[in-house]
């Protein structure tokens, strides 16, 4: 086994005829490596909301320069496996995968030099990332954490905590 198996089968399939040895090894290289690129994206996004959360908590210290830097690295680091799985998803799935490496490399990119220049409100800087997930996961569905079948939507969530605050707030009557 080798990380681009079943590709090397879709591609037998497509093109009716056995992959030269080269073929097997270049693509399953390439899948390899954009397999990688996308756990590291992935995860770097994560880590960058996480971080923002952080500054929510913290925000009377948020308005000093540099106080951000954790957040620039880690989309700094997501930007450069998005710029390296432009190449990769090339080889692997062809030309508008490629494509959309690039847009979310430049969205990444944006909110990157953004914080560099600025500081960003925590929230918006979450909303901002999310946007990003949002972007990558419509085209990498395995790392859509939005369909955790363990958690509910966020839509029915705020629904009831809106309705806990309401119950919350009017009087009981005694009986």
């Amino acid at each position: 086994w080798y990380p681009g198996k079943n590709l090397e089968r879709l591609m037998q399939k497509r093109r009716g005829a056995e992959p030269t040895l080269e073929v097997k090894s270049e693509v399953g290289k390439e899948d390899y490596y954009l397999r990688f690129n996308k756990d590291e994206i992935f995860k770097n996004l994560i880590a960058s909301e996480g971080h923002f959360r952080n500054v929510v908590e913290k925000k009377e210290e948020a308005t000093e320069a540099g106080f951000m830097n954790c957040i620039v690295k880690h989309l700094a680091d997501a930007e450069g496996h998005a710029d390296e799985a432009i190449s990769h998803s090339a080889v692997v799935q062809g030309a508008e995968a490629s494509r959309q490496y690039q847009d979310l490399r430049d969205g990444i990119k944006d909110l990157r030099w953004k914080l560099q220049e600025s500081v960003i409100n925590p929230f918006d800087g979450i909303r901002e990332v999310r946007r990003l997930r949002r972007v990558f996961e419509s085209f990498n569905p395995d790392f859509d954490v939005t369909k955790c079948k363990a958690c509910e939507p966020v839509e029915t969530l705020m629904k009831k905590a809106i309705e806990q605050q309401k119950e919350c707030a009017t009087p009981q009557s005694e009986t």
